[in-house]
C-alpha cells in the first residue's frame, strides 16, 4: 500500500510540474506555426544525440519537458526522436539541417534554438567535448556569429552550479543582445531575482543628488549616472531596469497631476490678465522619464525631451485660456511621455 501511495504522489507531483511548463515556451508566442515547433524540437533531439548517438536519462527528461513547453503530444515527441535517429546518410543529414535552419529564419527563434541546444548539451551524462564546434557551426548557419560573446557566457551559465550559477547569470544578462532580453527569463527561471526595492532605493538616493532642470547638460550627467549604476549592479539588465522603473514613472506621474492641479499662480507684471507659475514640481518625474529614455535610445540627441520639450512654466487667463484647460494640456503632454515608455516596455 505504501508503494502505491508513493507512486500516486509522484504522479501528482509530475502532473503539477507538467502544468507549470505546458505551452510556456517563448517560441510558441514568437512563431505560432506547429511545423516550426516540430522542426525546432527535432533540432534539439539532434543535440542530444550528437555526442554518442544515444539519449541519456537526463537528456530524455529535458526533451520530455521541452515537448510539453512547446505543447507537443507524447506521440509528437516519440516520432521526432525516431525521425532524427533514422538519419544516417550525408544526404539526409544535409536535408534535415537545411530544414531546421530554414525554419529558424527569425533571429530570435534562432537564438532560442541555440540556447536550448546548449542547455541539453549540459544535461547529465552528455559529453560536452564537441559542444563548442557545434555552437560555432550553428551560429554561423543561423547568422548569429555576432552574438558569440553571449553564447560563450550562456555556455558557462548552463554548466555552472550553486552560487556560481547566479554570478554566471549576471554575465549572461550583461552580454545578452537587447532584442533577446524579453526571452531570457525563460532560461533563468528559478534563480534569485534582483532585489527591486533595494535597487530602486539606491537609485533614488543617487537621483536626489542631481539638481537643476532636465536640459541638455543634465541629460549628459544622467547618462553618466546610468552608466555607473549599471556597472555597480551587473546582476540587472537594461530590460529588467526598464520594467522596474515603469511603475515608478507612473506613480510620479500621478503625483505630478495632483501637484499641477493644486498650483496657484502669480499674475504677470506686464500682463495683469495672465497668471503663470513655474513647473519645478515636474523635475523628479522628468528625471525618471529621461532615465528610462536613455535605456532605449542610442544617445541623448534622440531623447523625448528634445522632440517634445517639457514646459518650464504654465500660464492661463480667466477667459481665453482657462486654468483647467491649461493644466489639462500640460498633464496630457507629460502623459505622452508615459505612454511612449509603456510601448517601449512591451
Amino acid at each position: 500500500m505504501k508503494k502505491q501511495s508513493d507512486s500516486i504522489l509522484n504522479s501528482l507531483k509530475r502532473f503539477n510540474s507538467d502544468r507549470k511548463i505546458a505551452g510556456k515556451h517563448p517560441l510558441r508566442q514568437l512563431i505560432p506555426e506547429r511545423p516550426v515547433h516540430i522542426s525546432f524540437f527535432q533540432g534539439i533531439v539532434l543535440a542530444a544525440l550528437c555526442d554518442d548517438g544515444k539519449i541519456s536519462l537526463g537528456e530524455q527528461e529535458h526533451l520530455r519537458n521541452l515537448g510539453f513547453s512547446l505543447s507537443l503530444s507524447e506521440d509528437d515527441v516519440e516520432d521526432s526522436i525516431d525521425t532524427v535517429k533514422k538519419i544516417r546518410s550525408t544526404k539526409d543529414q544535409t536535408a534535415f539541417l537545411t530544414e531546421v535552419v530554414e525554419s529558424l529564419s527569425d533571429p530570435m527563434a534562432a537564438m532560442l534554438f541555440l540556447c536550448e541546444f546548449i542547455v541539453i548539451s549540459n544535461a547529465p551524462d552528455h559529453d560536452r567535448k564537441e559542444l563548442q564546434p557545434y555552437i560555432e557551426a550553428f551560429a554561423e548557419g543561423l547568422k548569429l556569429a555576432n552574438a558569440k560573446m553571449f553564447f560563450q557566457t550562456f555556455c558557462a551559465f548552463a554548466n555552472a552550479e550553486g552560487k556560481a550559477r547566479t554570478a554566471a547569470a549576471a554575465d549572461v544578462r550583461k552580454n545578452c543582445p537587447e532584442a533577446f532580453l524579453p526571452f531570457l527569463p525563460y532560461f533563468l527561471t528559478g534563480l534569485e531575482e534582483p532585489d527591486k526595492d533595494s535597487l530602486l532605493t539606491d537609485m533614488e538616493s543617487l537621483m536626489d543628488k542631481l539638481s537643476g532642470d532636465m536640459d541638455e547638460n543634465n541629460a549628459k550627467a544622467l547618462k553618466d549616472f546610468l552608466s555607473q549604476f549599471l556597472k555597480s549592479h551587473p546582476e540587472i539588465s537594461k530590460y529588467q531596469l526598464m520594467h522596474m522603473l515603469l511603475p515608478v514613472v507612473k506613480q510620479e506621474y500621478q503625483s505630478l497631476k495632483k501637484a499641477i492641479n493644486r498650483l496657484k499662480g502669480e499674475r504677470e507684471r506686464w500682463d495683469s490678465s495672465r497668471v503663470y507659475c513655474e513647473m519645478d514640481t515636474a523635475q523628479k518625474f522628468l528625471r525618471y522619464v529621461c532615465l528610462m529614455d536613455l535605456l532605449t535610445v542610442c544617445n541623448e540627441d534622440f531623447m523625448m525631451i528634445r522632440a517634445l520639450q517639457p514646459p518650464k512654466y504654465i500660464s492661463w487667463t480667466s477667459v481665453r485660456e482657462p486654468e483647467d484647460v491649461a493644466k489639462a494640456n500640460v498633464i496630457d503632454l507629460y502623459g505622452r511621455y508615459v505612454k511612449e515608455l509603456e510601448e517601449r516596455c512591451k
